[in-house]
């Protein structure tokens, strides 16, 4: 006897068919199992996207750390274009060559290693003065220490890295030169000589425009005599702006470091001369580093009738201005830690002729003399910094005349050793 396992009928248990419903008798399932499951298929494994998401996740994390390790290396890179710039660019480098002004034999040259390249030779007549690349040219002023008669050659001049193409873009008279030259957008910002006002040209020093006029007035011709009254000086250009400083004998609110948009707006001036230091009258050597303002103040003590000259550092936009502690400086520049300057070792209240070189930290602390001139009239007139060494220009003045009758240079490592003159 059995049971339909549809409709529950009884059957007899030869039965194929149930005789109530007509279900088949013959379906039933294996022993064991209640119905059929399907197998789960299976999932899957996507390890392209594992694999994608891991790679992605690695350059995230190495990009930050590249990008973090470069931020960090080009932020506590010194950057001594404008403090060199400020010393004259008598010595400079691009393309692992160095190039070198008014030195043995050449009005400008070029050496690597072993090698010597003269790009414009030497005239006793004229030097030449703020050598400044702007683009695959070196420009600068070709100026004379006298003239008597003949072609005058005084002028400005732009030259090719290799000495080709030495051209006279303009002639220069008495008084007239350019220095702190600048390239902005494919135009050329300067100092004149003539007036000591800020000038702008293109890059063949044509169609020039006075930005600024100094009122540089007053040659006597006859005697040589300039009654100075007020002018423009140390032109920097940075991050879009022209730094630039106004000097005046009358020692006038007005003289001290501005800024001006290179189009003329704008114009704002950063320090006061006179709110420093009532007894000063002139303010020079500004130089920027890692927004800060560097500039030395001059004046006259009105007591002892003695001049002096002190070093100050700010923030870039003139604010907190603060003493370093350095007097009698003649000529300085600045890295990121350290303040190098040139001093009179006869009295640190004279500022004329530097026979002495020392360095100290821009905290104040740890001063150290690194070199010292044999000589009394072989003085310190620029330092620069090329490739972790200091160089430094010397000049040979006569007594009484004040007049260049040499020029040499000497380098050192940054910490004073290994000092050789070139």
């Amino acid at each position: 006897m059995k049971y339909c396992e549809n409709c529950g009928a009884q059957l007899s248990d030869d039965a194929r068919f149930c005789t109530a419903c007509g279900a088949d008798q013959n379906t039933q399932k294996p022993e064991g199992h209640l119905h059929e499951e399907k197998p789960m298929p299976k999932k899957k494994k996507h390890w392209w996207k594992v694999i994608l998401i891991t790679v992605i996740i690695v350059a995230v994390l190495g990009g930050v750390g590249f990008g973090a390790m470069f931020y960090l290396n080009k932020s506590s890179k010194s950057d001594f274009r404008i403090g060199n710039m400020v010393n004259g660019n008598v010595v400079f480098e691009k393309d692992d060559w160095i190039y070198l002004t008014n030195w043995h034999g050449s009005t400008l040259k070029k050496i690597k290693k072993d090698r010597e390249i003269e790009l414009v030779p030497e005239n006793k007549t004229y030097y030449a003065v703020y050598p400044t690349f702007a683009g695959n040219k070196i420009y600068y002023s070709y100026l004379y220490t006298f003239f008597l008669s003949g072609t005058n050659l005084a002028g400005f001049y732009s030259v090719d890295s290799d000495g080709q193409n030495n051209t006279q873009l303009t002639t220069l008279s008495t008084l007239e030169g350019y220095s702190y030259i600048n390239e902005y957008e494919d135009q050329l910002y300067y100092i004149n000589y003539k007036d000591h006002g800020i000038h702008r040209s293109d890059m063949n020093n044509q169609s020039e425009k006075v930005l600024t006029n100094g009122q540089w007035a007053d040659y006597d011709a006859s005697t040589g005599d300039i009654n100075k009254t007020s002018g423009y000086d140390n032109l920097i250009l940075q991050d879009g702006w022209l730094y630039f400083i106004y000097r005046t004998t009358q020692a006038g609110d007005e003289a001290g470091i501005y800024k001006v948009r290179p189009d003329g707006s704008e114009q704002q001036q950063l320090v006061k001369t006179r709110a420093i230091d009532g007894k000063a009258y002139m303010t020079r050597n500004a130089i920027i580093l890692n927004d800060k303002l560097y500039f030395i103040v001059q004046g006259t003590d009105e007591e002892s009738g003695k001049p002096f000259s002190k070093l100050y550092v700010s923030n870039i936009d003139g604010t907190e201005v603060t003493d370093t502690g350095i007097s009698g400086v003649a000529c300085y520049n600045v890295t990121d830690e350290w303040i190098y300057y040139g001093q009179n070792e006869q009295s640190e209240n004279s500022y004329s002729g530097a026979t002495a070189l020392y360095r100290q930290r821009t905290d104040g602390t740890e001063k150290k003399r690194l070199y010292v001139s044999d000589s009394k009239d072989l003085v310190i007139n620029n330092i620069l910094f090329i490739k972790d060494k200091v160089y430094c220009q010397l000049v040979r003045v006569t007594e009484g005349d004040g007049k260049i009758t040499e020029r040499d240079y000497f380098t050192m490592n940054m910490d004073g050793s290994d000092p050789a003159k070139l």
